[in-house]
């Protein structure tokens, strides 16, 4: 194995002081050596390894330094609530809310009418009430937190009966049989992959039965030879055979999705209507607020909940509880479509039209080939999954780069941009593109 072509930490170094990248010397020490050590890995396993390509991806990786490395992203991939790009943008309104609090001394655990301590879930607490029909609520820093709370105080050592067609997987491999057996509950098993009828739970019913839980099936959909039991039925079974009945709604939606063209998804105030004693869901999806995990439900079993010490390891900051009570707000008010989710969900063909017809006709680049294209968006977030939208965007060729080349290039610029391969084109999609946005793409084009 040749190791010849490694340069020293210190010629690195050396080479960085002659850029104009502005970083750290520790920072810069640290990228060095780890990209020595990636290069000398690959070594070992056979590649070919130059000393100017260590450099160069030395220098890749500080640039991202020369600011914050938590940046804003253009989206334009199409899918509106998109997990690796932030999930859902809070509205301007509830960012400047965010701003003030962040920057200033706050009431989090400060009770202003009786001057005494108070407590952190009381500054969200009634407009979830009055938003969903609950009679309590409180708040933790995920829905995944929240699912295992619930399971943790009101079922450890119980037996909790759900669907094997609800035993579900999503992104970052949060997997509900793990959470139901971590939380001390013990998992039951009941009806098949395809079929789950009414008495599949009414037989599995025993003196360790403490719930039935439902999953909401976030990513993917059955159809065909396939059943499953309303929530309105298994409330009925729940309170005739005195069991609690929790539903984990995934991505929580408060208003009717098939306004917007969209297949019908499981509201929040329907499963409260309905009888459910628990109901979690996220606050950072279909909500559009913050990350957080939302508990709604039963005066007397929201307040074991908030006894549980882990309440303290799963609490959520001061920012996360602005960003969720502005957006609750916007409910409340009747104005949810100034949240990001529903203005994008309402973005017309024609104002699509007009944004990519807008960057068309300013391009100035003759290695560019652009075209409008029309495709399909989602909405995401694991909700809807049978549902996609007609959009249209523009798709890029370039004379000299390739597809990955044109990627590469838009998701490494200051302000990154992401969209998708379509066909042959590398495709940069209107429907969650903002307008505000436009030039710094067509900058982008322009300089590619």
């Amino acid at each position: 194995m040749d190791f010849s072509q490694l340069p020293s930490i210190s010629y690195i170094l050396e080479e960085i002081k002659k850029s104009d990248i502005n970083v750290p010397h520790d920072l810069c020490v640290l990228i060095s050596q780890r990209e020595v050590e990636r290069a000398r890995e690959d070594i070992k396993s056979g590649k070919e390894i130059k000393r100017d390509k260590i450099i160069e991806n030395v220098k890749i990786r500080l640039n991202f330094f020369n600011k914050s490395v938590l940046r804003k992203v253009i989206n334009a991939t199409g899918i509106i609530v998109h997990t690796n790009l932030g999930r859902s943008p809070i509205s301007d309104l509830v960012a400047k809310e965010v701003v003030e609090i962040a920057t200033n001394y706050s009431n989090l655990e400060y009770d202003l009418f009786n001057n005494k301590r108070g407590r952190r879930d009381s500054l969200i607490r009634e407009i979830l009430m009055a938003l969903t029909g609950s009679e309590d609520a409180t708040v933790v820093n995920n829905n995944a937190a929240a699912v295992y709370i619930v399971l943790n105080t009101l079922l450890n050592r119980k037996e909790v009966l759900i669907s094997r067609s609800e035993l579900i997987e999503i992104g970052g491999s949060f997997r509900i049989p793990d959470v139901i057996t971590s939380s001390g509950a013990i998992l039951k098993e009941v009806g098949t992959t395809n079929k789950t009828h009414l008495r599949d739970y009414e037989n599995n019913i025993s003196e360790l039965t403490g719930a039935i839980m439902k999953a909401h099936q976030s990513n993917f959909y059955q159809e065909g030879f396939v059943k499953s039991v309303e929530i309105d039925e298994l409330s009925s079974l729940a309170k005739k055979k005195n069991l609690l009945l929790f539903e984990d709604l995934g991505s929580g939606c408060l208003v009717d999705l098939r306004k917007y063209g969209l297949n019908y998804e499981p509201t929040v105030q329907e499963s409260i209507q309905k009888g459910v004693d628990i109901v979690s869901f996220s606050g950072d999806k279909l909500l559009g607020a913050g990350q957080c995990g939302i508990i709604l439900g039963k005066n007397e079993l929201i307040e074991k909940i908030r006894k549980n010490p882990l309440m303290r390891v799963l609490r959520v900051d001061k920012m996360t509880l602005c960003a969720l009570e502005g957006t609750l707000r916007l409910y409340l008010e009747k104005r949810h479509e100034e949240i990001p989710v529903y203005r994008m969900l309402s973005k017309t063909i024609n104002e699509m039209m007009q944004d990519a017809k807008y960057i068309l006709n300013n391009v100035n680049n003759k290695n560019l080939a652009l075209e409008v294209l029309e495709s399909e968006g989602r909405l995401g977030g694991g909700s809807t999954p049978r549902s996609s939208f007609k959009t249209i965007g523009l798709g890029i060729k370039h004379n000299i780069l390739s597809t990955k080349d044109v990627e590469t290039f838009l998701s490494r610029r200051n302000t990154p941009i992401v969209g998708r391969v379509l066909n042959d084109y590398y495709f940069l999609d209107m429907k969650t593109v903002y307008s505000k946005d436009l030039d710094i793409i067509l900058q982008a084009l322009n300089e590619m």
